[in-house]
């Protein structure tokens, strides 16, 4: 086997290629640097209509079954059947919690059910909350810090029943001795209100809150922030069932979560669902938190959830029936009367009477009278001179091979008439209805004259 050999100049481009190649290597490694971008693309799909897709991932990762709800008769199957343990209800519900469904939710909670739910806006009711006498005081921000707007003072924690933040978070007692202030821009880092919002027109929301750390009721601490807009408080005026062992717990605005045993089961509300936004999960302990309040009452390894978070519209049928029965009703009973006066007018079917034959005068007479409306004289005279130069014909058959003047002639020496009469019977133009008549009586008078008939013709006749 013989081995290759290389020339010198191959042997130099040969090293001058390595030479190269390490060259290459030593830039690409000390003169560049290698940095990652993070480019943020936006949410799409089901992320972007629904903002808890991020919790619903969550929970299925922590082998939780999780039933997402699409309509109303999958939650009242929901409630019907007792297959989760768990369910997770978002706010923009009013339009479908009748008093039958919330009744409904309260006997699957007495049974063993744990609902989480998060309060309905300040300017819509709750129906579901007011069934366990929790109401809600809605939030403005002034002079740089969250108040409610019924009252005149900043909100300190309240001890009773409660359990509070820490106290370097709280509000400062001192805040009692201010007076009654307006609405003011929001600090740097503040953030304008848009759309629909509980906050009047023209008002600032505050900036991102200071971390809180919610204490539950079973001992369990949990860092948060809380976007609040409303404060659960805890109404004994309320017409709703009477709880006597509720437990408000608070962050340092005010009352933020409510701890409710219901028979065998329990309610928790929650002022928003913010914290558990895809925004907002990863943020502090909200995932653990939100962990937590779904396996607290759990009987098995892995919990059953069912979440109705998307707004769900209800047909027009069944809003008429929530909303306006009383004019359904009404206007039935209209109806029934109107059909209960009327029904005398509906007797048996006559039988249709054939219509009368007429006779051809009438079609012809009606025919005449059409074209007499329009003006329409040359159409009813033109018949009539046809009928007149065919009898001429018929009698003369030697006017066929003459011109129309010695046609003329010859119609005027039978006729008895004008030479100049003749022309404008036969060949004139008809512009008036009293015309057009005398043109056809006469027409007619010489036709029969020609035929030989005693037609009688009264002078002073008058065309109709």
């Amino acid at each position: 086997m013989k081995l290759m050999r290389f020339s010198r100049s191959t042997w130099g481009w040969i090293a001058f290629g390595v030479a190269l190649l390490a060259v290459a290597i030593y830039v690409a490694v000390h003169w560049f640097e290698v940095i990652d971008d993070t480019e943020w693309i936006g949410v799409k799909g089901e992320a972007a209509v629904n903002p808890y897709l991020a919790l619903e991932k969550l929970l299925v990762e922590q082998d939780a079954r999780v039933t997402p709800l699409r309509s109303i008769a999958a939650l009242d199957k929901q409630l019907a059947g007792s297959s989760s343990r768990v369910l997770i209800l978002a706010d923009r519900r009013l339009p479908y919690m009748t008093p039958a469904r919330v009744a409904a939710i309260e006997r699957w909670v007495d049974a063993g059910g744990h609902l989480i739910v998060e309060a309905e806006t300040p300017h819509l009711d709750d129906p579901l909350l007011m069934r366990w006498s929790l109401d809600r005081k809605r939030l403005v921000w002034q002079r740089g810090q969250m108040v409610e707007a019924e009252r005149k003072r900043p909100i300190k924690n309240s001890p009773a029943n409660t359990h509070e933040t820490d106290e370097s978070e709280a509000v400062p007692d001192d805040a009692d001795a201010e007076e009654e202030v307006l609405v003011e821009p929001a600090p740097n880092g503040g953030r304008r209100s848009r759309g629909a919002s509980p906050f009047s027109l023209n008002q600032t929301l505050p900036p991102l809150q200071n971390m809180s750390r919610v204490t539950l009721s079973d001992g369990m601490t949990f860092r948060a922030r809380f976007a609040a807009y409303q404060n659960l408080v805890v109404s004994p005026t309320a017409s709703g069932r009477q709880i006597d062992s509720a437990v408000l717990i608070r962050d340092q605005n005010g009352g933020r979560i409510a701890e409710i045993p219901m028979g065998r089961g329990r309610v928790t509300a929650i002022s928003n669902f913010d914290f558990i936004a895809w925004k907002s999960l990863s943020s502090d302990d909200h995932a653990e938190l939100i962990w937590h309040l779904v396996t607290q009452s759990r009987e098995q390894e892995a919990p059953t959830v069912a979440m109705l978070t998307r707004p769900i519209s209800t047909g027009f049928g069944d809003w008429l029936g929530a909303n306006a029965w009383m004019v359904l009703i009404s206007l039935a009973a209209l109806i029934a009367v109107w059909i209960w006066h009327v029904l005398p007018r509906f007797g048996p079917l006559m039988p249709a009477t054939a219509p009368s034959r007429r006779s051809l005068g009438e079609h012809i007479r009606a025919a005449g009278g059409w074209l007499a409306r329009r003006g329409e004289w040359s159409a009813l005279i033109e018949p009539v001179r046809a009928r007149f130069w065919s009898r001429l014909m018929i009698r003369h058959p030697r006017a066929a091979s003459m011109t129309l003047g010695e046609r003329l002639q010859l119609a005027a020496s039978l006729t008895g008439r004008s030479l100049a009469d003749i022309n404008r019977l036969l060949t004139a133009d008809i512009l008036s209805r009293r015309d057009c008549l005398g043109a056809i009586k006469t027409l007619m008078a010489a036709t029969a004259r020609l035929d030989g008939d005693a037609m009688r013709v009264r002078r002073g006749s008058k065309p109709r």
